[in-house]
């Protein structure tokens, strides 16, 4: 067979693989887990701040699959006005407990940004939930984020 064939066919081979690993991960999220997401600037207007640092809060109700652990890996917003702060892996043990269970990252927004263009955010999480023998189920979601109003 001629080179001009099995490149093409190597590159569409690597790329269905890739294609199919980030459907599983997805599919993994969607089946196991119950997550939602917020941006919460409230709780630090007290503080002398004016409202530019906040709470992104992921609310974890429930996640269906026997493991160990949930991890968060990384995270990236879609709004390039808002910034997440310094963090390192995200976590919780699991069972979680029957109200669930609410983990937190510090974020900053930029002076100019708009609470419509807030509106419009989504966060993409990707992490794995720990099983047995340290196995790692992988999962990533992108999910839109909801604004907590200012009181």
């Amino acid at each position: 067979m001629p080179l001009e064939i099995i490149i093409p066919i190597i590159i569409l081979l690597i790329l269905g693989v890739f294609f199919y690993y980030e459907y599983k991960k997805r599919q993994i999220f969607k089946d196991y887990i119950n997550l939602s997401v917020s941006l919460d600037f409230t709780q630090t207007a007290a503080i002398k701040t004016k409202g530019h640092y906040g709470l992104l809060l992921f609310n974890i109700k429930e996640i269906n699959k026997e493991s160990r652990a949930f991890y968060i890996e990384n995270l990236k917003l879609s709004n390039s006005k808002v910034h997440i702060r310094n963090y390192n892996k995200i976590s919780t043990k699991l069972p979680l407990p029957k109200e669930g269970v609410v983990l937190s990252v510090g974020v900053r927004k930029s002076k100019s940004v708009s609470s419509r263009s807030l509106g419009k955010c989504n966060v993409t999480i990707s992490g794995f939930l720990m099983e047995d023998q340290n196995k790692k189920s992988p999962f990533k979601a992108k999910l839109p984020v909801e604004i907590i109003p200012n009181k």
